[in-house]
């Protein structure tokens, strides 16, 4: 009997809710005879360390309990970066008197109550006596009260059980809260078993209910790792939470009905159907379905030069599995002969981490479960197993740059051991357009040299990024944040090497900086007054001395450079008149002593719209995507028009559980908004737990934190690694090529404008009509408004939600694509006419 069918007999419509209020209540209520109590402070309290003790106070309370007569009362402060920096966690470290030993349970949980809305409160594990060994958690909650479930296996890491038998001890912090903040804790247990989020333990009602859900339950089971979620404690709420979930098990069900129906009517000869879908496509495990703009042909559009990639997804009906499956990729041939080579094809895996939910995903509406992101080397062969309905495989096709324009066809060949082979067409159009050889958007890239502890290997791989269409700036080529320069080093000075700088200009790179300003040690230096000041600026000065410019403007270098610094520096008001006043002396003589080679200075002044901001000497401003005036382009052209200076941006809401649109969309809003470049603050870390390496399967165990203070999924983390420690890219990194490709034929689309304004006069009247065409495209008048909602979005300009945040993705790709067809179509026209 059907799941719904099962509803109805067991509950009936109208006593559907009141059955589950009564059963997240059981589970909310009752506590689990194989629980172990940690801390319910009905004898008071005992820190270890108070975190922050002049902004924190902590003392058993008896205002609000939930077992019991009494809680943990915690009382913060308000966050003041001026005052407490960026490392402000106030909190407590309790000691673990009893049960150190964890490895038998399956959940860490706590009561909590908060007396204001949206905190952010970490949980955070030592695991033993060193500081750097340790986890944690961080959920940002609703005023109220909850329990919180914290997977044991998920916090601690995969195959990390034998290393929670001796935990130290459990901290809870506020983290970083813009309002004085109370949260009350009670209640702290170790539990085994599955829990049902939002379902309780108990009710035999709901047992039944969930018979239907065995296949969603193994596949939790199979991926080892149950899931972290918050039950609030308030009954209205949980049904609420409840009935979302069943429903969400109901589109499931439906989808894979659906992907069964689908093979059965068109391909029940071979059992399973291979279509393309774009890359930018987010392809979900199971419950897929056929979105009506996957196709039973391939086809790229390509310029010459560009490397473009598409997924090729495999889908066996529901219940087959398909082993061993080969894929043979062609020649592609034009009509007169001419061909793309196979070896101009790859092929490789997109692969999948599980996300455990967290409170920023929470709050966008994101579900926990398998996200693609991954891209793992090709095999040879793949099998498609449960708990995978479907697999996509990555197809990318690079032409050289002069490839003759034409049509390429061929068909790709599938071969799954002991069924039918499957042919998948697939067509490539090489336009007449080359695309540049490098990236034509300006940029700047945080790009560590993370060395794995195993194998002593780094990622120092240039080229790497440069296939990517980024630049690679590394600590030797320009890192925006470069802890090795010789500046903070007293007995060294240590100037970039400008024949390396040449090799890599020349292979793509377009932006580099020569050293970071950090505030600290320009504050330092302020402080010591004007020798302070110039102490600190003669160390630039012997590094990047007139010889040494004088090199660098005779490579053709100097207009690449740029002094990066004073990171997120605030400036608005009487209260931030002293940063300002360092940003001129240290600016201003940089500014003074090097503009004249053509070199640059650049910050991420947090308040760039204040009063007079625009008159410092600064060149570039780089505000933060979600911070105020960034969506205002008239201030990007005012500020280059009227102040001569050039307006960046950035943006650190990179999840993996973003559509990976909204990677293929940074470029397109960088020139939608008139932005002269953009910057991002690391691409290759940090990944916790460090050193961790990707397998062989799709269903990766890949721990897809990062910045795990602020609980984020991959930002600051677009690369992976595979066991010999090689870079892997991700999906959303695959889709930042697709758009820097993107930015070069809008800008190229731009030039052309330029050029036939000036001959406009000699133009027929197509021609002209062609003219105005592109002159819309690229001034961004027709498509601008559809790009930027999957931005604000993704950094919160807009309300959060899970369906805003997919419809607005959808409609920025289909809106991508679209205008990228038109671009090509009109510069091919507009670059033929002399």
């Amino acid at each position: 009997m059907g799941l719904q069918a099962n509803l109805a007999r067991v509950l009936g419509t109208a006593a559907l809710c009141a059955a589950l209020i009564g059963v997240a209540g059981q589970g909310a209520s009752a506590e689990d005879d194989e629980s172990v109590l940690l801390y319910d402070f009905e004898e008071g309290v005992s820190f270890s360390k108070v975190w922050s003790p002049d902004d924190t106070v902590a003392v058993q309370s008896k205002d609000w309990a939930a077992s019991g007569q009494a809680s943990l009362r915690i009382d913060v402060n308000a966050w003041n970066r001026n005052v407490h920096g960026d490392s402000y966690y106030p909190g407590v470290s309790l000691s673990l008197p009893r049960q150190r030993d964890w490895s038998a349970h399956d959940y860490l949980t706590l009561d909590v109550r908060l007396l204001q809305d949206s905190t952010g409160f970490d949980v955070l594990v030592q695991r033993s006596g060193s500081r750097s060994d340790r986890v944690s958690r961080t959920f940002r909650l609703p005023a109220g009260e909850s329990r919180l479930w914290l997977s044991i296996p998920k916090l601690l890491g995969s195959g990390e059980r034998a290393r929670t038998r001796e935990i130290a001890s459990v901290e809870f912090h506020l983290t970083r809260v813009p309002h004085a903040a109370t949260v009350f804790v009670d209640n702290v247990r170790l539990r085994r078993g599955e829990v049902i989020p939002g379902g309780g333990r108990a009710g035999a009602v709901v047992d039944e209910v969930m018979a239907e859900l065995q296949e969603e339950r193994a596949a939790v089971a199979t991926a080892g790792q149950p899931t972290d979620y918050l039950d609030p404690l308030d009954r209205g709420v949980q049904r609420s939470r409840s009935l979302d979930d069943l429903m969400e098990t109901l589109r499931r069900k439906k989808a894979t009905q659906a992907l069964a129906s689908f093979i059965e009517a068109r391909h029940a000869d071979t059992g399973y159907a291979v279509l393309a879908a774009d890359a930018q496509e987010r392809i979900q495990i199971r419950g897929q379905g056929i979105p009506s703009r996957w196709q039973a042909s391939a086809s790229l559009d390509m310029m010459r030069g560009e490397t473009r990639s598409f997924q090729m997804v495999l889908l066996p009906r529901p219940g087959m599995e398909l082993r061993k499956v080969h894929v043979v990729l062609p020649d592609l041939i034009a009509a007169g002969g001419e061909r793309i080579a196979s070896g101009r094809l790859t092929l490789e895996v997109v692969g999948y981490v599980h996300l455990p939910g967290s409170a920023y995903m929470t709050a966008f509406g994101a579900p926990a479960g398998w996200y693609p992101d991954p891209v793992l080397e090709w095999p040879g062969a793949v099998d498609v197993v449960a708990p995978r309905e479907v697999q996509p495989l990555l197809v990318t096709v690079s032409v050289p740059r002069d490839h003759a324009p034409g049509v390429y066809a061929g068909t790709i060949l599938v071969q799954p051991e002991g069924a039918a082979a499957f042919e998948l067409p697939l067509s490539v159009r090489v336009r007449s357009i080359a695309a540049p050889p490098g990236a034509r958007l300006p940029h700047l890239l945080g790009i560590g040299q993370k060395e794995n502890p195993q194998t002593g290997k780094t990622d120092r791989d240039p080229e790497f990024f440069l296939s990517y269409r980024l630049n690679p700036n590394y600590h030797g080529l320009g890192n925006i944040y470069d802890r090795r320069q010789g500046i903070y080093d007293q007995t060294a000075n240590t100037p970039l090497d400008i024949t390396t700088l040449k090799r890599y200009v020349d292979a793509g790179m377009n932006r580099f900086n020569l050293v970071e300003i950090m505030h600290r040690q320009v504050e330092a230096a302020c402080e010591g007054g004007e020798e302070g000041v110039q102490r600190y600026l003669d160390r630039i000065f012997s590094m990047y001395t007139d010889d040494y410019m004088a090199a660098l403007v005779a490579a053709g270098l100097a207009d690449k450079a740029v002094f990066y610094g004073l990171d997120e520096y605030p400036l608005k008001g009487d209260a931030h008149a002293r940063e300002r006043e360092r940003l001129t002396r240290v600016f201003g003589a940089l500014r003074e002593r090097y503009g004249k080679y053509g070199v640059k200075v650049a910050t991420t002044a947090d308040d760039w719209v204040a009063d007079g901001a625009l008159d410092l000497p600064v060149d570039i401003w780089i505000p933060n995507a979600s911070r105020e005036g960034v969506t205002d382009n008239g201030l990007a052209r005012m500020a280059r028009e009227e102040k001569n200076a050039e307006i960046w941006w950035y943006t650190i809401a990179w999840e993996i559980w973003s559509p990976p649109a909204f990677s293929r969309a940074i470029p397109w809003a960088t020139f939608g908004q008139g932005f002269g470049g953009w910057l991002y603050y690391n691409l290759n870390g940090p990944w916790q737990p460090e050193g961790q390496t990707l397998g062989k399967d799709p269903l990766t165990d890949w721990q897809a934190v990062s910045t795990g203070a602020f609980a984020r999924h991959g930002s600051g983390s677009l690369v992976y690694h595979d066991a010999d420690h090689r870079m892997r890219p991700s999906l959303r990194l695959v889709n930042i090529r697709e758009g820097m490709f993107d930015y070069d034929l809008l800008a190229m689309l731009a030039d052309d404008v330029a050029r036939l304004d000036r001959r406009r006069a000699a133009l027929t009247f197509a021609q002209r009509a062609d003219l105005e065409r592109a002159r819309d495209i690229a001034q961004a008048r027709n498509w601008q408004a559809m790009i930027w909602p999957t931005i604000a979005v993704s950094v919160g300009q807009l309300p959060p939600g899970w369906a805003l945040q997919e419809n607005a993705a959808e409609l920025a790709a289909s809106a991508m694509d679209a205008v990228r067809t038109q671009s090509l179509d009109l510069l091919e026209r507009l670059q033929n006419i002399q």
